[in-house]
């Protein structure tokens, strides 16, 4: 006779299945970022798409300088990071972005070819239009 699971191996074995995929989608969405710093300093906008396509997520940014489909994204918990290889007015540059999530709200970095810089974003935000608007 087959002994049977406890509630807490069943519990266990179902958060390991659900966790790595509630993680991953809680960075779907469209993000408005702010980017500070960078040559000429100030704020610069963009928008961050995260969509999930099958069990892989994929994703696009659009900014004031550029943009470009982003490569690879990695989730551990509530962190990630991917690389976007973006056309600027001089070329191409790959751009590393490592960031946490936290409900409607991201901030991360951002290494470039001229030193790291600083975003955070929100999800859905009321002004949504605005920031997509400006990022064209």
């Amino acid at each position: 006779m087959r002994p049977k699971p406890t509630f807490a191996a069943v519990a266990l074995a179902l958060v390991a299945l659900i966790a790595p995929g509630a993680h991953a989608a809680g960075l779907v969405g469209v993000w408005h970022l702010l980017t500070e710093g960078g040559d000429g300093g100030g704020q610069r906008k963009a928008v961050l798409t995260i969509t999930k396509d099958g069990g892989a997520l994929r994703g696009y940014i659009k900014g004031e300088r550029g943009e470009g489909p982003i490569g690879t994204i990695t989730v551990d918990g509530d962190s990630f990071s991917f690389v976007v290889e973006m056309d600027v007015a001089y070329g191409t540059i790959d751009l590393d972005y490592n960031g946490t999530v936290s409900d409607d709200s991201i901030e991360g970095t951002i290494d470039t070819p001229l030193g790291v810089l600083s975003f955070s974003g929100t999800r859905n935000t009321p002004d949504a239009q605005e920031v997509d608007a400006a990022a064209r």
